[in-house]
């Protein structure tokens, strides 16, 4: 027994919603995107069809009779040959019918103009995540001769593709769960642009493992201070630039973007490029002492990726090689490798330093916060890596 019946996604919105086409086929419901979007107000539910003074609603109207024929054609076919009829099937045959010319370029046509758009409000960081992404759906395409369009966009898409970045590509699974953040962010604006009517991409899962990331030790930093850099004034502005960061929990892009104005008599005041937030950093002694050696406050620093090499060098010099587990996943699978510690710093460990270094020193959590420009909770806790002594210390003040 078949019985089919267009409906609204979102009926009660004050916005064009997309029609969709739920079938019934032996106790199975399966649900099918038309492609067609209109506005609730256009809408006969009753009759499943757009309103006549609708201005195309002959033309939708006409497209929607032949949906609900394929999908019977498609029935009687199947059972006419004695073909097992799945909903992957019927999805199957449904898009061979309805695709009406959607060609594959134009969606990385869409995801190009998608990224030239973030460029007026995302920093440089974002814009190339978006591109690693573009590239990883087109090394998928490529390699496995999956159509990539808005209709493909699907669970099977979804499927595959994760298959295709854990077994292929070898990649982790906190990277995929960005690629797919950005896939959805992406279709989503094209969804509210009109170029996207496939609403699949709202089930994608994006999954996120906490990431091992290290700070600094007291001690770490102190070495860090006294490394004798003499003769390598490149380096020294580096290593200055990056213990401002661990006093002041300062961004790496706000650190470069630092002014003499932004300088008051006592504090660092500043719009942060990520977050937009406005940022009130109290400057200690140790950060006024780098600041009176450089009054322009300009550090000549170069690109994130060259800083981080050059991080690690002065780690290794000033002795940081203590050994660490880092522990991350492919799927199911658990990689464990150990690193000597210097090979994990970056420009970002002097943030998570700032933070758990304040926290050990019995700075509020809320005043740190405030500081760092963290807004809830959630954000902030990932950031904060106790170490053994005060968790022992917090134990005796509790138990004695």
């Amino acid at each position: 027994m078949l019985s089919s019946r267009f409906f609204l996604n979102k009926p009660t919105d004050d916005k064009p919603t997309l029609i969709l086409l739920r079938i019934l086929y032996n106790g199975k419901r399966i649900k099918l995107s038309t492609g067609e979007a209109i506005h609730p107000k256009f809408w006969n539910s009753e009759r499943q069809e757009v309103r006549r003074l609708y201005p195309s609603s002959m033309e939708i109207n006409s497209l929607l009779k032949s949906m609900k024929s394929e999908i019977e054609s498609i029935v009687r076919e199947s059972l006419a040959n004695k073909r097992p009829i799945s909903a992957q099937f019927i999805k199957e045959k449904f898009r061979a019918a309805f695709q009406r010319g959607v060609r594959s370029d134009s969606f990385y046509d869409l995801f190009d103009l998608f990224i030239d758009t973030g460029k007026t409000t995302k920093v440089s960081g974002v814009i190339r995540s978006y591109i690693s992404t573009k590239k990883r759906i087109q090394e998928f395409e490529k390699d496995t001769g999956y159509e990539i369009n808005f209709v493909t966009m699907d669970n099977g898409f979804y499927d595959k593709f994760l298959k295709y970045l854990i077994e292929k590509k070898n990649i982790t699974n906190n990277t995929i769960g960005l690629h797919f953040k950005i896939i959805k962010t992406f279709l989503n604006w094209a969804e509210n642009a009109g170029y996207n009517h496939n609403p699949a991409f709202h089930k994608f899962k994006v999954f996120k493992e906490e990431a091992y990331d290290i700070y600094l030790t007291e001690e770490e930093i102190r070495r860090l201070e006294e490394l004798d850099l003499s003769g390598r004034k490149s380096m020294e502005k580096i290593r200055d630039a990056f213990l401002l960061q661990c006093y002041t929990g300062l961004r790496f892009s706000d650190l470069k973007n630092l002014k003499p104005e932004n300088l008051k008599e006592d504090h660092i005041t500043l719009g942060s490029i990520k977050t937009k937030e406005r940022l009130i950093i109290p400057v200690s002694s140790r950060a006024r002492q780098i600041i009176e050696r450089y009054p322009d406050l300009n550090f000549n620093l170069p690109g994130n990726q060259a800083m981080n090499a050059a991080l690690k060098e002065m780690a290794q010099l000033a002795g940081i090689i203590d050994s660490e587990q880092v522990v991350t996943y492919q799927g199911s699978n658990r990689i464990e490798k150990t690193f000597p510690k210097y090979r994990l710093i970056g420009t970002h460990t002097a943030r998570r330093t700032f933070i758990t270094l304040s926290l050990e020193k019995g700075m509020r959590i809320e005043i740190v916060m405030k500081i760092s420009g963290h807004k809830s909770m959630s954000s902030f806790k990932k950031y904060i890596k106790l170490t053994d002594r005060v968790i022992t210390s917090e134990m005796e003040k509790g138990w004695g």
